[in-house]
């Protein structure tokens, strides 16, 4: 059994303490920020990361599409959440969930607070999520490996549907002058951008960011700062996990317990990312198992189909994070029916897989 590196276990235990903070709102965002800070400045002290070289990490590791994607995703919906959300027409669970496809599950979540019932905004965040699983720019994991999975987010239409349809969305829920059509328009232009230029969605969502800035000022809201911090902060240590050499050890551990038992290796890796990804959110599971899912070469032979690996990964991703669940203030009731959502997740990845 190969040996973790010393600055391995550093990491891990960082990504520990992150994953302890999350579901504590008054400790999410500062507590992120601080173990964030403590992690660089002592890569800087012992020279693990260079000061001149810092700004330069995510292309020297080749995640800079992944790590700035994710920044600009998050900056994207948080305007659009302080932007009113968008305006559309149809019942409240198709509403909900056209939401999360347009917006992204978090902005979407975010939008979602006016709403003062707690079980009607956490019926409306599950649909939101739900819909995001069906959109390039819906979710963190189908925006980092949703290019390596034929079909794309497609894929992952027929979970996208038991997950709406589990979260139980009333008509009642949702206001039918909930949102703003302007946000409507920049959302749906973005979505249609990500599509038709799948190897510039950053660069799409920056320029969306700026469209939604606008509409934002002209209502004189600003985006969630604490929100902005905890996913800024956790994508932080999650790229030093990366250049602390995590990915690579991931791998190396699963090729060497799971050597005589290749069978296992879809069942792992989505239960493992979607656990992953209820511990640390969407974005920073993401770009740590995206980084996986570049090392990992011997992936495409090890499952039957060529994308395994990078599906099983998003599988998870896509249902794990509870991110919009916290930031939204209903992970309590939206429990249940998440759960019941992830033990779903098994067999429809090994279905997909076999």
């Amino acid at each position: 059994m190969p040996l973790l590196p010393e600055q391995v276990k550093v990491v891990v235990v960082a990504l520990l303490l992150l994953a302890a903070i999350a579901p504590v709102a008054r400790l999410r965002s500062i507590g992120a920020a601080g173990i964030a800070l403590i992690l660089v400045v002592g890569g800087l002290a012992v020279g693990v990361l260079v000061p001149l070289d810092l700004l330069m990490l995510p292309s020297y590791l080749g995640l800079q599409s992944g790590f700035y994607g994710l920044l600009a995703w998050t900056l994207f919906g948080l305007l659009g959440a302080a932007a009113g959300g968008p305006r559309l027409v149809g019942p409240a669970i198709l509403r909900a969930a056209l939401s999360g496809f347009l917006l992204g599950e978090l902005g979407a979540a975010l939008s979602f607070l006016p709403v003062q019932e707690h079980r009607s905004r956490a019926r409306l965040v599950l649909a939101a999520m739900a819909g995001a699983m069906v959109g390039r720019v819906g979710d963190p994991g189908l925006l980092v490996l949703g290019g390596q999975v034929q079909a794309g987010p497609w894929i992952l239409a027929p979970l996208a549907l038991i997950g709406l349809l589990l979260s139980g969305v009333r008509s009642a829920d949702l206001p039918p002058d909930h949102g703003h059509f302007d946000v409507t328009a920049v959302a749906a232009v973005v979505a249609l951008g990500a599509l038709l230029l799948p190897q510039h969605v950053a660069v799409v969502l920056a320029l969306g960011c700026l469209a939604m800035a606008v509409l934002a000022l002209r209502r004189r809201a600003a985006p969630s700062g604490s929100a902005l911090l905890w996913v800024g902060a956790s994508l932080v240590v999650a790229l030093v996990a990366c250049s602390a050499g995590l990915p690579y050890q991931a791998v190396l551990q699963l090729e060497d317990r799971l050597l005589d038992h290749s069978h296992l290796y879809g069942p792992v890796l989505g239960v493992g990312s979607l656990l992953l990804a209820a511990l640390l959110d969407g974005p920073a599971a993401a770009l740590i198992l995206g980084a996986l899912s570049d090392q990992a070469l011997l992936g495409p032979t090890l499952f039957g189909r060529p994308d395994g690996l990078a599906l099983a990964l998003m599988a998870g991703l896509a249902v794990g994070g509870l991110g919009p669940l916290h930031l939204a203030g209903v992970l309590g009731p939206a429990l249940p029916r998440w759960l019941l959502l992830g033990l779903l997740t098994l067999p429809y990845v090994l279905w997909m897989l076999r």
